[in-house]
């Protein structure tokens, strides 16, 4: 009776959890940004080295080990090319069988890129970190967390849900948001934001702060050497530079 509770349970755990690593690279030469469509999982894309690599951990829960492959197979996409002036990285599951269509499956990724480029990201769930990059960023994302560091030019987000950090971007900041708090901090041009719901702290701007909108949730502006716009009518907290009087 023990043997086969050990069996079952060896072949429970089988079919629970499967993980397994993958790199992908691609030389740099001629490229200058990366694209990126990613389904579930992490994402870290940050600027250093000379290429592009990508360093993916794929995870499975409640696939029986010999269907492993086959599902990956048919149902992962996995890839990084360069076309024209871009690289192009996807990395994703696709659910064509209703039968696999309620696998737990995702794909983490760390992406390093030349600091020089530029990056599109359209992100499906899961954190998102992105850092150390001297070109553009524009990010569309679903859900979870997005912290952005250290971008030289201009930063874009168009995100569903989850906290969103951003500090020092040399650029201008534009950011529409669903619901999730924001901090925006260290901007070398100007910051608008349209917002459905959560806080929203924004500090050290070198240009302008455009609130088209705020929703719900408390709103911080400090330390603005350009005006600040706002578009709704509810009432702000706001300082400029070297000014110590608070105004509403």
């Amino acid at each position: 009776m023990k043997a086969i509770i050990i069996s079952l349970l060896l072949l429970s755990a089988s079919a629970v959890a499967h993980e397994e690593e993958r790199k992908l690279t691609l030389a740099a030469d001629g490229i200058e940004g990366i694209e990126i469509e990613s389904g579930a999982g992490f994402l870290v894309v940050k600027g250093e080295g000379a290429n592009v690599t990508v360093s993916a951990t794929i995870r499975l829960r409640g696939i029986a080990d010999d269907e492993v492959k086959e599902f990956l197979d048919r149902y992962m996409e996995l890839s990084l090319e360069k076309r024209g002036k871009s690289a192009i990285l996807k990395s994703y599951f696709t659910d064509r069988d209703w039968g696999w269509k309620w696998k737990e499956k995702a794909i983490d990724l760390i992406v390093t890129v030349p600091k020089r480029f530029h990056a599109a990201i359209d992100d499906g769930s899961g954190s998102l970190e992105v850092k150390s990059i001297d070109g553009h960023v524009s990010i569309e994302d679903g859900s979870g967390s997005i912290e952005v560091n250290d971008i030289g030019g201009n930063l874009r987000i168009n995100d569903g849900s989850g906290t969103i950090t951003v500090r020092k971007v040399g650029g201008d900041v534009t950011v529409n948001d669903g619901s999730g708090s924001m901090t925006l901090v260290d901007i070398g041009g100007t910051v608008k934001v349209t917002d459905g719901s959560g806080s929203i702290d924004i500090d050290r701007v070198e240009r302008d702060v455009i609130i088209k909108s705020s929703g719900s949730g408390g709103l911080s502006i400090n330390n603005v050497k350009g005006r600040v716009e706002r578009d709704d009518n509810r009432r702000h907290h706001w300082r400029r530079h070297d000014d110590d009087d608070d105004r509403d």
